[in-house]
């Protein structure tokens, strides 16, 4: 509710999603989630919107009947009748549902970025808690600083699960020598003790690839003629420390990430073939190609242009 309330309805989407996901019911989330998707719409990207808000609100019905919330599901029903034809949503269709959302890692961390002290706190700590893969670029946004010193206290208490990520291992590397460092030194002093002796010297080899929550794998097949942008470019977009990005690219081929989101992926491979390196993603579709809503159209994405799927 806070995010929907800062009018960031696709970043309470997400979070409602995980939510039910995780098995959570109620009539506030069912109301809630399918509000955001509505809210969501734009003007040329509606119908997918509308269509699992439908299959939310039918999934939450049981749940809605005879509760505060019926009547604002049902005034959203009215708007959009074409909602009231969509079967409920079935378990499996969760994960879906959250990529479609997850326009790239950055919807989260943007979303809470605009929020007060408090409340940017407060979500580090609630979603950290989860322990959800899905709010881990949340978590090494919060650590490098960049939602203040309360975030970044919150999120260094809640990366223990995912230590064993290179990716969480950059940001834990690059917090320890940050201008922040002090203050975050108590907090980040459990989780240094549990690396072994040596973690974080010179690479003998590429990095394991840093991960996504996505399906698409970026493999960088070449540095190109200019190793060093190649390695720059690699630390900038993925958030990654000098050392690794400088593996990747002395140590080719290697894949650099794993379930990388199709905006990422498509952003990072332009920038490195703009300096000659060459790239393969692994995985890659247009939305249409893989949508439950071209399934639900029932036209298949080869007999279907994108330009005309929504």
């Amino acid at each position: 509710m806070t995010l929907l309330r800062a009018g960031q309805p696709l970043a309470a989407a997400l979070v409602w999603s995980e939510l039910a996901r995780g098995g959570l019911v109620s009539a506030q989330l069912w109301c809630g989630l399918g509000s955001a998707l509505m809210q969501c719409r734009g003007q040329l990207v509606r119908k997918p919107f509308e269509v699992w808000a439908g299959k939310v609100f039918k999934r939450g019905a049981p749940a809605l009947a005879g509760t505060e919330y019926a009547a604002t599901v049902n005034e959203w029903l009215v708007e959009v009748a074409e909602a009231r034809a969509q079967p409920p949503l079935i378990d499996a269709e969760f994960s879906e549902m959250i990529e479609f959302l997850l326009v790239n890692e950055r919807v989260l961390p943007d979303a809470i970025a605009g929020l007060g002290d408090d409340d940017r706190m407060g979500l580090v700590m609630t979603l950290g808690d989860r322990g959800d893969p899905l709010y881990v670029p949340l978590l090494r946004s919060a650590l490098a600083g960049q939602l203040g010193g309360g975030a970044a206290r919150s999120a260094a208490k809640r990366l223990g699960p995912f230590l064993e990520r290179p990716d969480v291992q950059a940001s834990i590397a690059a917090a320890s020598i940050s201008p922040v460092a002090d203050e975050l030194g108590p907090y980040l002093a459990p989780l240094l003790a549990r690396f072994p002796a040596g973690w974080d010297a010179p690479r003998t080899a590429a990095c394991p690839p840093y991960q996504g929550i996505g399906r698409i794998d970026i493999e960088l097949l070449s540095a190109g003629p200019r190793p060093t942008a190649c390695a720059e470019l690699l630390r900038a977009h993925l958030d990654a420390t000098t050392r690794d990005a400088e593996s990747w690219a002395r140590f080719t081929p290697c894949v650099v990430k794993k379930g990388a989101m199709r905006h990422d992926a498509l952003q990072l491979r332009s920038a490195l073939e703009e300096v000659g390196a060459k790239v393969e993603l692994h995985g890659f579709t247009w939305s249409h190609e893989s949508s439950h809503v071209a399934a639900h159209a029932g036209e298949t994405a080869a007999k279907r242009p994108w330009w005309k799927f929504w």
